[in-house]
């Protein structure tokens, strides 16, 4: 399995006057994405087939992340994947405090 090494942006969706857009609160924060295993997408019933990764964020400044929050990658650092590309969360973030530090895991997919 190929273990990407990313810098992000993170977004979370604001409604506002009845539209969405996407609000930026995280800036060039450190992201593992490891494309996801069979048994891993079995769990979501409602993940997409093909590019779904799971995605491991360990910084304090980061304390929870809403289901559709968007990741953007913005320095690629040693992966294959490219910049600007947008990852979509699925579901909230599961959190705990490993080794004194916040660290966040969950799945989300590639968009376009």
């Amino acid at each position: 399995m190929m273990k990407n090494d990313v810098l992000v942006d993170i977004y979370q969706i604001a409604t506002t006057e009845g539209q969405q857009n996407f609000t930026r609160i995280h800036q060039n924060i450190r992201a593992i994405l490891v494309p996801a295993s069979q048994e891993t997408i079995a769990l979501y019933e409602n993940a997409p087939v093909g590019q779904t990764y799971e995605y491991l964020i360990r910084n304090d400044a980061v304390t929870s992340l809403k289901s559709n929050s968007k990741l953007k990658v913005v320095v690629p650092q040693r992966s294959g994947i490219a910049q600007n590309k947008d990852f979509i969360t699925i579901n909230d973030a599961q959190v705990a405090n490993m080794g004194g530090r916040l660290t966040l895991t969950g799945v989300c997919y590639q968009t376009e």
